[in-house]
């Protein structure tokens, strides 16, 4: 003989002392089970920021599943949730072996785990692919945005756009040098005619080539920085033409700025001393253009 006095009756059963009784009416379900862990505390949970602010007293609230109710407490909130807030409705978190026992102990067969998440090397996936499940690959997705015209446009565009922006930053340079040959020709003359070698104000030309350089560059470096975190704070549009979720991310690309920074320091290097010794290349000085003599 079942002896009844710690089990737990639900969907219209009574135990009185050792006895149960009960009555079936069309559509109803009796439950019979023993007490779990879950029963007498509410379920811990982390919820959106909405959600939490329509919490009830101490962070309490009542999860809606349809067949069953359950009682939850609010300890912890979080901004954001993958997969989740698709209408904007918020998201609710709770461990997956107590929302389970939750959900079984009012209606058995509803704790059963509808999606999986998985992690792993690319390898698995041919092997997932063969399992009569729906499979998302988080790979997969990545793919087709990298892939996606608009995507490829943007990142030709802006690509395209920094090779020019080094061009003229090189061209700039080698301008702003003969320029400085060409207005100071008598000066240069003079100091020649003084005795003053041509190595010498070689030395001088590249020291000066060198400082408009540096500057130049920690300039630009700082205006595209100041740049890049503004676009990213005002572009709201992914790749796929949708609000982007998560927002963007300003990750900068380290590599590529040194890279694209070596280019321009070699060919201001290569510009600057082609110049100055053209400039400089004859043992006697040159007249300036201006001169009587």
């Amino acid at each position: 003989m079942t002896d009844w006095r710690r089990w737990i009756v639900r969907g219209g059963g009574r135990l009185v002392g050792d006895r149960l009784s009960y009555a079936f009416t069309e559509g109803q379900t009796v439950l019979v089970r023993l007490p779990q862990p879950t029963d007498r505390r509410p379920l811990r949970v982390v919820v959106s920021p909405e959600i939490a602010r329509a919490a009830g007293p101490g962070g309490s609230l009542a999860l809606d599943f349809q067949d069953v109710q359950v009682p939850a407490r609010i300890v912890g909130v979080a901004a954001r949730f993958p997969d989740a807030e698709q209408f904007g409705e918020g998201f609710v978190l709770a461990e997956e072996s107590n929302l389970a026992t939750v959900l079984d102990a009012g209606v058995p067969g509803t704790g059963t785990p509808g999606e999986v998440w998985l992690q792993g090397p690319a390898r698995i996936e041919p092997a997932l692919r063969r399992l009569p499940v729906d499979l998302a690959s988080r790979r997969d997705i990545e793919r087709g945005l990298e892939s996606d015209a608009l995507a490829r446009g943007l990142t030709l565009t802006l690509a395209g756009a920094a090779i020019v922006a080094l061009g003229l930053a090189a061209t700039g340079l080698w301008l702003s040098l003969v320029s400085d040959l060409r207005d100071e020709r008598g000066e240069l003359f003079d100091l020649e005619a003084q005795g003053i070698p041509p190595a010498t104000l070689r030395q001088l030309f590249r020291a000066r080539a060198a400082a408009l350089l540096a500057l130049g560059a920690v300039g630009g470096a700082l205006l595209g920085l100041g740049l890049s975190r503004l676009i990213v704070a005002f572009v709201r549009v992914s790749a796929a033409t949708q609000p982007a979720e998560p927002p963007l991310r300003f990750e900068p690309a380290w590599a590529t700025a040194a890279a694209g920074f070596g280019a321009l320091l070699v060919v201001g290097v290569l510009l600057v001393e082609l110049t100055i010794r053209r400039a400089f290349r004859a043992d006697m000085p040159e007249r300036a253009s201006w001169s009587l003599e």
